[in-house]
């Protein structure tokens, strides 16, 4: 029997079981597709919300709930001891490559911006910024917002020291240190997000139709901001996993108190190994990587768009 179970794990790698998770994520995320390019063409968030909305939200509530499945998925795979080194190395490169697409993404914009700073054209009188636009003060909201992600980058990385020590498991204090660094972390990118709905509410009296000033700000600011959505509800979802996923005992006069009645001797729900490990905590610092690109791109963001 054991020679039977050695044959049958010839390799370390983990090969998934059939699922259709990818399916239904393609097809929710193309409905959204749909829907911010009609509101691209619309100029209105009323329009895309009339507009057939039925398979708008069904597309926003699908695609949330698929993620969400497979994120608990793969922390399932992980407890599981599905997580070899060789597999977690190739999800590492795979992750890398991901934020590598994504820094091609702002280069791209980057590369707008500059192509109309760099060399205007006539239509825009030969100046940059156009004539009669004013500009947002950069000392004021944008500069908070940068003190913000700064530092949340700040907290995530003290998060992260405190996880890579080797007293993590058994020092209570590593862990709450952890976890409250963390949910600063989280606190702060939250307030970075209302603090530029309030910049696009009351500071800007344009929208990205304008003018090509415009709607290269609300493209590079716009697409920054959803994925400071994106990795705030990356690094909620690792600190509610950090949370949960402990040892949770019963004490042993509730259970002399109810066994009789349920017929069990021992009630220990075990969930330790789905949590994080000094050596072992892939998902996290994706999340952590995640952010500091965030970081980094509002950095370069704020000195090209807003100071300059």
């Amino acid at each position: 029997m054991k020679n039977l179970l050695r044959s049958a794990y010839k390799h370390p790698f983990h090969l998934v079981n059939r699922s259709q998770l990818p399916f239904l994520a393609g097809i929710y995320a193309m409905l959204f597709t749909m829907n911010i390019v009609y509101y691209l063409h619309t100029s209105s968030i009323e329009n895309i919300i009339r507009w057939n909305n039925f398979v708008f939200h069904i597309a926003a509530i699908g695609l949330t709930f698929v993620l969400i499945s497979w994120f608990l998925m793969i922390v399932f795979e992980s407890g599981k001891g599905y997580h070899t080194l060789p597999v977690q190395k190739g999800l590492k490169i795979g992750f890398w490559l991901f934020l590598i697409s994504e820094a091609m993404l702002f280069f791209s914009f980057f590369w707008a911006f500059f192509h109309f700073k760099l060399n205007p054209s006539v239509a825009i009188g030969v100046c940059w910024p156009p004539k009669g636009i004013q500009l947002i003060d950069p000392y004021k909201i944008p500069l908070l917002n940068t003190i913000l992600l700064l530092s949340s980058g700040f907290t995530a990385t003290i998060a992260h020291r405190a996880i890579l020590n080797v007293d993590y498991i058994w020092n209570p204090f590593r862990r709450f240190q952890f976890l409250n660094y963390l949910l600063c972390t989280i606190i702060l990118g939250y307030i970075f997000l209302i603090c530029q709905g309030i910049e696009y509410t009351f500071g800007i009296n344009q929208n990205w139709m304008s003018n090509v000033y415009w709607s290269i700000f609300f493209l590079l600011t716009g697409f920054h901001g959803a994925h400071v959505i994106v990795g705030t509800l990356f690094l909620q979802f690792n600190f509610v996993r950090a949370w949960i996923c402990r040892i949770i005992y019963i004490p042993n006069w509730i259970i002399h108190c109810i066994k009789p009645y349920i017929g069990i001797k021992n009630m220990v729900i075990d969930l330790s190994r789905y949590g994080f490990t000094t050596e072992q905590h892939l998902g996290l610092e994706a999340a952590l990587y995640y952010w500091h690109f965030v970081d980094a791109v509002w950095i370069l963001l704020y000195m090209i768009v807003y100071l300059s």
